[in-house]
């Protein structure tokens, strides 16, 4: 989910399912495309908020301790949207803005 509120609350540690808090201080704004893949370029989610946002909290059992994501903000995707999540498609011509390696089971990124 995304925000545009600086009091978002992390990811809880006593979780089973991996998550992560990704953080920003830059506004980023509505519509502007969020991208999270690994590092061998498989999407993990590419969203699109309805509203400008600061941060966006991911939880899925594709995230893996060890393993290191990339973070990109913009760029399109030529899969089918629905309710602000694209499923399938390419994503591309996005902004590489961090890249992390998962290590805690809730973890903060700024990006």
């Amino acid at each position: 989910s995304g925000t545009n509120s600086d009091m978002t609350e992390g990811p809880v540690q006593s979780s089973s399912q991996y998550s992560v808090l990704l953080r920003t201080n830059q506004v980023i704004s509505a519509g502007t495309l969020f991208h999270l893949e690994d590092a061998s370029g498989n999407n993990l989610v590419t969203f699109a908020p309805t509203r400008q946002y600061y941060s966006i909290i991911f939880s899925s059992a594709d995230l893996n301790t060890g393993t290191t994501y990339r973070v990109y903000t913009g760029g399109s995707s030529t899969g089918t949207l629905k309710d602000g999540v694209y499923t399938g498609g390419t994503y591309s011509g996005g902004t590489l803005r961090t890249s992390f390696t998962l290590s805690n089971i809730a973890q903060t990124v700024w990006f």
